[in-house]
């Protein structure tokens, strides 16, 4: 080769990493200064940013978790007004039992259980008819509460003017399976009678699996006026 011959090596490119102090290197003086000064910049205002960018996503974050517990209690408080509608009160009256003794006040109490039964029948059958009930009923069973109850059948014991029952409005039977016992799904319902007057209170409650209820973390407690209470 001719000692005046021109070379056409170059400087391999580095690594990435590499690649910002290889740029560096090539700067003149004053260019490196420029870059220096410039970095200085982006780093103050990367600070800047992350300044005032930090406090605004926590305030972001902050107002959306507040805004989310604000649609769970308008969601809440819906479900509760839910609940306590479906739960109404309703008043019957059928056979009383004031004055009576004995066999004839045992046969009145009883009569007035069969009145208790027909009443949620009319009240199942009315919310079929308006669409708050889904499926239809074939008939309506009523037994005391609380289910473990000692005792006599309320109609039998004279010694207590009141009685509470829980009762079921049954749309379906299971049949009895090697597996499992018969079962009634249905719409529960909470009921207190009163004896020697003949009235009677009862109403629609969630409180127990069956057709319509739903799992809720809401619970609204059955009245006192149709049974409720422990």
């Amino acid at each position: 080769m001719p000692p005046d011959a021109s070379s056409d090596r170059y400087d391999p490119l580095p690594g990435l990493t590499e690649l910002p102090a290889f740029l560096i290197g090539k700067l003149s003086p004053r260019g490196r200064r420029a870059a220096a000064i410039i970095g200085v910049l982006l780093l103050a205002g990367l600070a800047v940013g992350l300044y005032f960018g930090i406090p605004a996503i926590t305030e972001s974050k902050q107002e959306r978790a507040a805004a989310e517990r604000r649609a769970e209690a308008e969601h809440e408080a819906q479900l509760v007004a839910q609940l306590r509608a479906e739960q109404r009160l309703v008043d019957g009256r059928g056979t009383p039992a004031r004055g009576l003794e004995g066999a004839a006040a045992i046969s009145a109490r009883k009569t007035l259980e069969g009145d208790l039964v027909n009443g949620i029948t009319r009240d199942a059958d009315a919310r079929v008819q308006s669409g708050e009930f889904t499926h239809s009923i074939r008939r309506v069973e009523c037994e005391r509460y609380p289910r473990g109850a000692h005792g006599e059948d309320p109609a039998s014991d004279l010694g207590s003017a009141t009685g509470r029952y829980t009762c079921l409005a049954v749309t379906a039977d299971s049949p009895h399976t090697a597996l499992s016992n018969a079962s009634a799904i249905g719409y529960p319902y909470r009921a207190l009678v009163d004896f020697p007057t003949g009235k009677y209170t009862f109403c629609k409650f969630s409180g127990r699996p069956g057709e319509g209820s739903l799992t809720r973390k809401v619970a609204v407690r059955v009245p006192r006026a149709c049974g409720g209470g422990p």
